[in-house]
């Protein structure tokens, strides 16, 4: 490190101690000497400034506290242990994983039976994985996830069409259709037939979502009063 008292002292041992023999000697060996001692004292000036930058940078560096870098979170390893009560939907996963891989257990119903129960000791065997004994797991789940290259929250049930109900199971049997005829809504469509045959003529079509009232019940057949006031016979099925 360049140390500024040795400017110091340079500067005094440019000073020339012995007179000149001229005037004119004089003259340039002062302005010389003038020149010389300016330019060390400006040199002198910033020496001193580097060096205090630079113990200031030492002093930061090291006064800064310590990075302290956290530990990563280590993953838990899945389980193999049976779910107890796994959701339909997760059910529903491994069925339809199960079938798509090879392993042919009927169709996806989310319900667990024996034939899921063999898909999957088949498949855990196959893969290597610790058995659940018939049962779902976090860890065979996973891997049917892997495998299937879909997820369980991806995969839904295919929902079940609705239930038709017919006219029968909404007529109240408590009240006589004699004493009051009955409006209900029908489910789905059906034919008004001018009498209570399979052949007759047609009067009307009474669609899903209408109203109609019942007015007696023949023989196989419902009496009935359909929009537009029509009267008419529509098979009981």
């Amino acid at each position: 490190m360049f140390q500024p008292h040795f400017l110091y002292y340079s500067l005094l041992a440019v000073t020339p101690n012995s007179k000149p023999k001229s005037s004119m000697s004089k003259n340039i060996a002062t302005a010389l000497s003038k020149n010389t001692a300016a330019a060390l004292r400006c040199l002198l000036l910033v020496s001193v400034v580097i060096g205090l930058s630079a113990c200031d940078g030492m002093l930061s560096k090291k006064s800064a506290p310590p990075e302290i870098t956290k530990p990563k979170p280590v993953a838990k390893p899945l389980s193999a242990k049976p779910i107890s009560r796994p959701d339909k939907s997760e059910i529903f996963f491994a069925q339809s994983a199960l079938n798509s891989l090879g392993y042919p257990l009927g169709q996806a119903d989310g319900i667990w039976g024996p034939k899921s129960a063999r898909a999957i000791r088949k498949f855990e065997q196959d893969f290597g994985i610790i058995t659940a004994n018939g049962r779902l797991s976090e860890l065979n789940l996973a891997k049917l996830e892997t495998q299937s290259g879909s997820k369980r929250d991806e995969v839904k049930p295919i929902p079940k069409p609705k239930s038709i109900n017919s006219i029968s199971s909404k007529l109240d049997k408590s009240v006589p259709l004699e004493n009051a005829p009955q409006l209900i809504i029908i489910d789905r469509a059906y034919s008004v037939l001018a009498k209570p045959n399979p052949y007759s003529e047609p009067l009307a079509i009474a669609r899903a979502g209408a109203g109609i009232y019942v007015v007696a019940v023949l023989d196989g057949w419902y009496k009935v009063v359909a929009e537009n006031q029509i009267t008419g016979f529509i098979r009981a099925k």
